[in-house]
């Protein structure tokens, strides 16, 4: 007989145990690799522009409260009967019996003794089955008065809640309806609201901070500028034996990655604050990195709505710079510091209109 030696079901175990720690190695370089590559995808999503403005105009319109239905409390009228008919039953019923019981005996039986405990058993019955009718018939009155008494109740609190749910939707309404109409009237307090809330629920692949400053129907929007290390510096994918190998990328690439991230993404900032705020004229878009303490502004540019949309037709952030006649300087391959624009009133603006500052979320 043919017996395995413990030698090769140990080779067998092994082999198994490499196999699986190859498969696990292997999912996890495609996960990686997915990863780097969901991300380089979302920069690159970053030079893809649309611009379309927000109607406004189907916002303004006032909604119609709708109130729910008062419920239909009858319910209770029926609980509250067999209630007291249920409490009710036993007594009668017995009595029912018994007066049976008193009639069978009274005619079934010819003694005089009988019979006349039959009959005054009989009229006993009759007394007190009249007597507890009567009184069922009083309670079911009463539980039925109590039972209108407890609808109207429910029914006139629920009247009150849909009287007070609809003094509250007005209340809402109203104050929706101002806001939109400030807004599209180009209030400076809904201005900035707006534009802070676009940004603080807009998505891009980093975290980016912004300050907003709005006077005289214009825009001052700062970016303060994330540092290059967001440019991934190396391509990675798997051979096909299955190993995950790195391609470099080259200083000259990731500069130029970089520069046109921040290009299109300052295209992109300005794309939706226009969509979102119908009244903005003119914005001043500029590109802050902090430095320590010392601040070099890497781009500005002057941007009017018309001019923002013919730029969203270019096919990449810097193109678009070059549209709008953006100030910048990359002549030595990364973005260097310039003299950025700001408006005639930069200088001369009161000190209670300070800036606000605003998140973009990473997506």
């Amino acid at each position: 007989m043919l017996t395995s030696s413990p030698r090769s079901g140990s080779s067998r175990n092994q082999a198994g145990s490499r196999e699986e720690r190859d498969s696990e190695q292997f999912r996890r370089y495609c996960r990686e690799v997915q990863k780097e590559q969901k991300f380089e995808d979302a920069l690159h999503q970053l030079s893809v522009f649309h611009y379309e403005p927000v109607d406004y105009s189907m916002a303004l319109l006032e909604k119609k409260f709708i109130p729910t239905p008062i419920p239909n409390f009858d319910y209770l009228l029926a609980e509250a009967r067999l209630k007291v008919t249920n409490k009710f039953y036993t007594p009668i019923a017995v009595q029912l019996l018994l007066a049976f019981f008193c009639a069978f005996i009274s005619l079934t039986f010819k003694e005089d003794f009988v019979t006349t405990f039959g009959i005054v058993g009989l009229v006993l019955c009759v007394i007190f089955l009249y007597k507890d009718l009567n009184t069922r018939q009083q309670k079911i009155d009463s539980a039925l008065a109590a039972a209108r008494v407890e609808i109207d109740a429910r029914t006139n609190a629920a009247i009150k809640k849909i009287e007070s749910d609809k003094k509250h939707f007005e209340q809402m309404e109203e104050a929706r309806l101002i806001k939109i109409r400030n807004l599209v009237t180009g209030q400076p307090g809904a201005v900035v609201h707006c534009i802070e809330r676009v940004l603080a629920g807009s998505k891009l692949p980093f975290t980016l901070q912004c300050s907003i400053l709005y006077y005289e129907e214009e825009l001052v929007l700062t970016l303060h500028l994330p540092d290059k290390n967001i440019i991934p510096t190396h391509v990675g994918t798997i051979s096909q034996g299955g190993n995950l190998v790195y391609t470099e990328k080259t200083t000259a690439e990731i500069h130029k990655q970089y520069n046109e991230v921040l290009a299109a993404t300052a295209i992109t900032i300005a794309n939706m604050v226009y969509a979102h705020v119908p009244t903005l004229s003119t914005v001043y878009l500029q590109g802050l990195f902090d430095r320590w303490l010392e601040e070099e502004y890497l781009f500005s540019l002057i941007l009017s709505r018309q001019g923002l949309i013919d730029a969203v037709e270019s096919n990449n952030g810097l193109e678009a710079f070059g549209m709008l006649n953006a100030r910048y300087n990359n002549k030595g391959g990364l973005f260097a510091q310039i003299e950025p624009f700001f408006p005639e009133w930069w200088k001369r603006i009161p000190p209670e209109i300070r800036s606000v500052e605003a998140y973009c979320k990473q997506s």
